[in-house]
């Protein structure tokens, strides 16, 4: 289990194997649904940072039965590896929930 350091990560299952994604809720594990037509977002921990956790990253992983794959395209956002990493905008307003790093 992990969580992405991007900022955020789009991802499109396979229709014909769809299992396997879950997410972290509460300490329960929970699959994500599939969706026709839809894409699956994950925020990362920067886009947490910019949101001063507005948007919370997700804890998620890939479990699969035996025998099984996940089949997915994927596509991730993230900023330069200089970045400095804080939050942004009106989330900054009321003080920040974490302190600036450089990615």
């Amino acid at each position: 289990a992990h969580v992405d350091s991007y900022g955020l990560t789009v991802l499109r299952l396979d229709p014909e194997h769809p299992e396997g994604l879950q997410v972290q809720l509460d300490s329960e594990w929970v699959d994500v649904p599939f969706i026709e037509d839809s894409f699956v977002l994950n925020v990362g921990a920067c886009l947490s940072r910019w949101t001063n956790g507005l948007w919370k990253a997700a804890v998620h992983r890939v479990l699969l039965r035996p025998g099984r794959r996940l089949s997915l395209v994927s596509g991730a956002v993230r900023p330069n590896h200089d970045t400095l990493i804080e939050a942004i905008g009106p989330a900054a307003s009321n003080g920040t929930s974490f302190p600036p790093i450089i990615m």
